[in-house]
């Protein structure tokens, strides 16, 4: 039997990173093979969402955006 392994991890790689700050944190979770990243701000503090959005973009070469606040 052929081992499937390798090719289950080629299509399933993921990264992910968690920042956690004083009542606040970050979650990043990357999907390498599917070029798709999510990204979680949780915080008290007020700031730019739309420089979040802006830094976000050029940081990851993002082509296209998808935001929710609440």
């Amino acid at each position: 039997m052929e081992d499937l392994a390798p090719q289950i991890v080629r299509q399933r790689l993921l990264i992910e990173a968690f920042v956690p700050l004083i009542d606040s944190g970050i979650a990043l979770y990357i999907w390498t093979n599917q070029k798709f990243l999510s990204c979680v701000l949780y915080t008290c503090k007020q700031f730019s969402v739309d420089d979040a959005l802006e830094f976000t973009k050029q940081y990851f070469n993002a082509s296209k955006l998808v935001h929710r606040e609440f």
